[in-house]
C-alpha cells in the first residue's frame, strides 16, 4: 500500500518500511501505536503531525550488549563511512558555496578538483549512470519532479 499510496515519496519506494527505530527516535503518536504492539500486528489508523499511517510491526529486538572484539570492525567501518559523509558534505558545501558566489558550476568543480558528468535519464528502480543504484540520490532526483534539475541554469533537465 505504501508503495502505491504514500506521500512520503522516500519511504514509499521502500514499501514504506522504515527499518529499527528505538524508543525516543519517532514522535509520540506514532511511537505510541508501535510500541503498543505485538509482531506480526497491524495498526489501527494512526495520526501524527505527519499526516496518517497504518503501521506493521514486524518484530522487537532486544537491547544486548556484545562485545568489543565482535563488534570492533563494524565499529571501525562506521567511522569510516562517518568520515567520508563529513568530507563529502564539506566539499559539496565548499562547491555549493563557490557556485553561489560566482554562479557557475564549472567553477566550483574545477575548484574542488572534480570533473562534472551528466548521468543520463535514469529509472526510479534502474542505476544513475555512472554513479549506480544509490537510493538516496534517486528519491531525491524523483522528488524534484518532471523538467526540474538542481541546476536551474538548465530547465529543462530531467
Amino acid at each position: 500500500m505504501a508503495r502505491d499510496f504514500s506521500d512520503d515519496k522516500a519511504s514509499a519506494v521502500n514499501g514504506g518500511d522504515l527499518g529499527s527505530f528505538t524508543r525516543g527516535t519517532m514522535v509520540p503518536a506514532f511511537e505510541q501505536a508501535v510500541f503498543n504492539l505485538k509482531p506480526g500486528e497491524i495498526s489501527n489508523l494512526v495520526e501524527s503531525q505527519f499526516g496518517y499511517h497504518i503501521i506493521k510491526l514486524i518484530a522487537y529486538h532486544e537491547a544486548q550488549v556484545r562485545p568489543l572484539a565482535e563488534v570492533s570492525d563494524e565499529i571501525k567501518h562506521a567511522l569510516r563511512a562517518e568520515k567520508a559523509r563529513q568530507l563529502a558534505f564539506e566539499k559539496a558545501m565548499d562547491a555549493y558555496n563557490v557556485n553561489r558566489k560566482g554562479g557557475s558550476l564549472d567553477a566550483a568543480a574545477k575548484a574542488g578538483g572534480l570533473t562534472i558528468r551528466e548521468t543520463g535519464r535514469f529509472a526510479r528502480d534502474g542505476a544513475a549512470g555512472p554513479l549506480g543504484r544509490n537510493e538516496e540520490l534517486i528519491n531525491a532526483a524523483f522528488l524534484l519532479g518532471r523538467g526540474n534539475s538542481a541546476d536551474r541554469s538548465k530547465p529543462n533537465a530531467t
